[in-house]
């Protein structure tokens, strides 16, 4: 891991040094204030904090303020013992909080704590992409978040995918989209369109239903096929 140590006290950030560095760990830079490592632009994967800090932020406005802060791990150390500021430091989600004067043996376990939560954090990145699809778009290839999709309106040659937050226009008609997508709640409802079955909000009778308040109109030809996938009470 790549470590970076926030402590006002200069004999502790030293022996922090040495025990992270001892237990196979990199520190990459020890600074005395949350605004100088605010301002610190390599990136690192762990951070020892120590709240009560000179200057105007203290460790928690640090972690609060930084924009990487949930692709990190991060452990609190502090000899303080107001619960306000522990109860602030709780709804960060640290690794650990130690207080000082802390054991060496309290201290590995955090680091170990702190790897794992790297280790899960690296396999939520993979999920995440791994959910990703390539939708061919001419010579280019669009990644589209399926989860996201809240339906596809067929425009002839072309297709709008119509996501959470934003809209995308492929070059590939809608019945080439529907032989190509495999997910079982993405269905078609229409010959103009194909719908997230996750994302319908309300279905009138039998020949419309409602996503993101539009109104899309279910096709006789595929009205089986969609209440067939449909949980009805």
């Amino acid at each position: 891991m790549k470590v970076v140590i926030l402590e006002d006290e200069l004999i502790i950030s030293e022996k922090l040094k040495i025990i992270i560095e001892t237990n196979g760990h990199e520190v990459i830079g020890q600074f005395d204030s949350a605004e100088d490592l605010l301002a610190f632009e390599d990136q690192f994967d762990l951070a020892l904090l120590d709240i009560n800090l000179n200057g105007k932020l203290d460790g928690i406005d640090f972690i609060n303020r930084y924009s990487r802060k949930d692709e990190i791990a991060y452990i609190f150390i502090s000899d303080i013992d107001e619960m306000d500021k522990i109860d602030r430091a709780s709804t960060t989600h640290p690794v650990s909080y130690l207080s000082k004067p802390y054991k060496k043996k309290d201290l590995k376990i955090a680091l170990k704590l702190a790897n794992q939560k790297l280790d899960d954090l690296a396999i939520s990145k993979k999920q995440k992409s791994a959910e990703l699809t390539l939708i061919k778009d001419g010579e280019k290839l669009l990644s589209l978040d399926m989860k996201e999709l809240l339906y596809i309106e067929g425009m002839g040659a072309y297709s709008k995918f119509i996501l959470k937050n934003e809209e995308r226009m492929v070059s590939q008609n809608l019945g080439s989209l529907d032989r190509k997508i495999k997910e079982d709640n993405i269905v078609r409802v229409h010959r103009s369109y194909i719908v997230n079955v996750n994302k319908i909000e309300e279905i009138k009778g039998k020949s419309s239903l409602v996503i993101n308040g539009v109104s899309i109109p279910i096709g006789e030809t595929y009205r089986s096929n969609l209440f067939d996938l449909l949980k009805i009470l």
